[in-house]
């Protein structure tokens, strides 16, 4: 799982994210990030998530969506073992994933986030 320190709070945080950066579109997801212009957080990137009522209606799934989206995270970053220059990320799904293939098809979108970064 992500740290708390690693999670972005707050309704400015994501829409300050949101108005000052373009979207990058994935298989399931679709990712904005901005560098992170506060001097106390610059240490360490923040990461937003969002699942919204139509990707499900239920609960449960929404949760397990972020869930699963926490962990291919923690995975990446440890895998990468890099901080992605201080940066505010907001992560959202945009389409309702293949439950039984979720965990792949983000991993791979991440994946390819990551490639794009570099």
């Amino acid at each position: 799982m992500l740290k708390k320190s690693q999670s972005l709070k707050g309704k400015r945080n994501f829409s300050c994210v949101l108005k000052s950066s373009r979207p990058a579109y994935f298989q399931v997801l679709k990712i904005w990030s901005c560098p992170s212009p506060s001097l106390k957080t610059q240490l360490k990137t923040q990461f937003g998530i969002m699942v919204s009522k139509k990707v499900s209606g239920k609960a449960v799934v929404r949760n397990r969506l972020k869930r699963q989206l926490k962990a291919v995270l923690h995975q990446a970053l440890k895998k990468e073992g890099r901080n992605l220059n201080a940066k505010k990320v907001v992560l959202s799904f945009y389409q309702t994933p293949d439950l039984e293939k979720s965990f792949e098809i983000i991993n791979k979108d991440i994946e390819q986030w990551l490639k794009k970064l570099s």
